[in-house]
């Protein structure tokens, strides 16, 4: 045995020897666990206090997160997606939130989906220490920039402050990585749990089949050499995949199967194009997308040649990476198709990219290790560069997204008392329908419950929806227009965030005289029908 040096010579063989040795690495071990849960706090407030300090918990946060907890809401009290509501997207994300939609029977609604929202912020800190691990198996500066990347960046975070798909999805692909990654050949069994853990991604979003795509063609990589071990690893992977996803989604289908079908294949095919272009999709991914998200002064410098330059020099750097590191190639591909997902699909919206969250973090984290590993070959000298590094970008882009916060604080004893007692309430966003009640009211009376009015146009019109900004298209799909007069009018509460936006002179009349009384509750138009 060579004589090991850790921190002082030791003589070697001896039990002096062991036990510096078990002391060091029980040493590392504590910092280790100390770091991933400092890039887990971070991660976790950086979700956390932009929202607390605008809208709080019990605000408007976005519109999506509304449709997923509400079907939650739903489901538990015997309303199944598909069958009775309108659901785009796989049942995965209403099972996640059924616990929290439980604890609504306790606590209330509202109160519910505040905790379901620290719950996946808090998803979102254990995704940023998943990170941290996986990039770390290769080297520990490489696993620190990846953690502190996913946990301040707003392409990660932007979308993991509310119950949206991006916060399961992306655990469920980092559990994936992290089983992947492990050293060794993949045998079946692990390429049967890598699978399940996709299978259950795809059950949530649609577009982690691209990312299933990638991991399939690693598994038979690394499985063991000889073509039947590697068709086992794929069979095996298939399978897992295919089981997680069939358990998630097959009870909806079966009570369901031309709707669920169509809701979440042939709607989600057909939407128009939102004509967002190349350059603005590059911005989001870059993390510039808002003008709130940069300091004022440095907007107009952020032009499009800039923006197209970044891009260029970013894709730079994920090659040079997967050049230098066999390992981060996985990475470097799921960042590509993932990437050319977001730039090439018709529709664009900005939670878009934190899709690629997780693998640009991985890949662009080790990038920065490789790169103070270059300048700082010195160990000293790297840890201080490290340190420096570290330090700014996490102030900078933890102050980025901070910025780039939008939620809305609601008036929400007020609105309570305008749904109180009410009959049938509808809502232009289906926050609102949760947080006031008004949800848990459509039940109780049997009402008719549209939990995401602006995707109604995607079924009702689908294939004759005008490409363009949503306000234009909306106003011009009969189907949609016809659909919103009645929900709006069937009851005796329409709690609206953005009252009349898509809707023609012809659709309000009739919502106007079934609902003449107007009033204001802060951000929210209230209509009522006379007393």
């Amino acid at each position: 045995m060579r004589v090991a040096r850790l921190g002082r010579r030791l003589v070697p063989g001896t039990a002096g020897d062991w036990w510096w040795l078990l002391r060091e690495r029980l040493g590392r071990s504590r910092r280790d666990v100390g770091i991933l849960l400092l890039i887990a706090g971070v991660a976790f407030l950086v979700r956390l206090l932009p929202v607390v300090r605008h809208g709080g918990l019990f605000g408007i946060i976005g519109y999506d997160d509304g449709v997923y907890f509400g079907a939650a809401v739903a489901l538990v009290h015997g309303v199944l997606p598909y069958r009775d509501i309108l659901l785009l997207h796989p049942p995965g994300i209403v099972l996640s939130l059924t616990p929290f939609a439980l604890l609504g029977s306790v606590t209330g609604d509202a109160t519910a989906f505040a905790i379901a929202r620290v719950a996946f912020m808090f998803l979102g800190g254990v995704s940023a220490a998943a990170a941290a691990v996986i990039a770390g198996r290769y080297g520990r500066l490489a696993g620190i920039m990846a953690g502190a990347l996913y946990a301040v960046w707003t392409v990660a975070v932007a979308g993991e402050r509310n119950t949206d798909l991006h916060a399961p999805e992306n655990i469920l692909l980092l559990l994936g990585l992290l089983l992947a990654t492990r050293p060794g050949r993949i045998r079946p069994g692990r390429a049967a749990a890598i699978g399940a853990a996709l299978g259950l991604g795809v059950s949530v979003h649609l577009w982690q089949g691209a990312s299933a795509a990638v991991l399939l063609a690693w598994v038979v990589l690394r499985a063991r050499p000889g073509a039947s071990r590697r068709f086992q690893a794929a069979a095996s992977f298939a399978a897992g995949s295919a089981l997680a996803f069939g358990l998630a989604c097959l009870p909806f289908l079966l009570s369901a199967p031309e709707a669920l079908v169509r809701y979440t294949l042939l709607d989600q095919l057909e939407r128009p194009n939102t004509g967002i272009g190349i350059v603005e999709r590059l911005r989001s991914l870059e993390g510039l997308a808002s003008k709130r998200s940069i300091p004022s002064a440095l907007w107009p410098l952020i032009t499009d040649p800039v923006v197209i330059v970044i891009a260029v020099s970013l894709l730079a750097v994920v090659l040079v990476v997967a050049w230098r590191c066999a390992w981060s190639r996985m990475w470097v591909a799921l960042a590509l198709v993932q990437v050319a997902i977001v730039l090439s699909t018709p529709s664009f919206f900005g939670d878009y990219p934190n899709f690629a969250g997780p693998a640009l973090s991985l890949v662009l984290g080790t990038a920065v290790a490789l790169a103070i590993g270059h300048l700082a070959p010195m160990r000293r000298a790297r840890i201080a560069v490290a340190v420096t590094v570290v330090t700014c970008l996490v102030a900078s882009l933890a102050a980025i997204s901070i910025a780039g916060d939008s939620s809305r604080s609601l008036k929400l004893g007020e609105l309570r008392d305008e749904v109180a007692g009410a009959e049938c309430v509808s809502a232009d966003t289906p926050s609102l329908l949760v947080l006031s009640g008004g949800l848990r009211e459509d039940i109780d009376h049997g009402c008719r419950i549209v939990l995401d009015p602006t995707g109604v146009r995607y079924d009702t019109d689908r294939g004759h929806l005008l490409p363009g900004p949503a306000s234009g298209s909306t106003r011009a799909a009969v189907g949609y227009q016809r659909a919103m007069a009645a929900w709006y009018a069937s009851g005796s509460v329409a709690l609206l965030l953005h009252p009349g936006a898509g809707l023609t002179a012809e659709t309000m009349a009739p919502i106007v005289a079934a609902l003449p009384v107007l009033r204001s509750h802060g951000i929210v138009t209230v209509r009522r029908a006379t007393p």
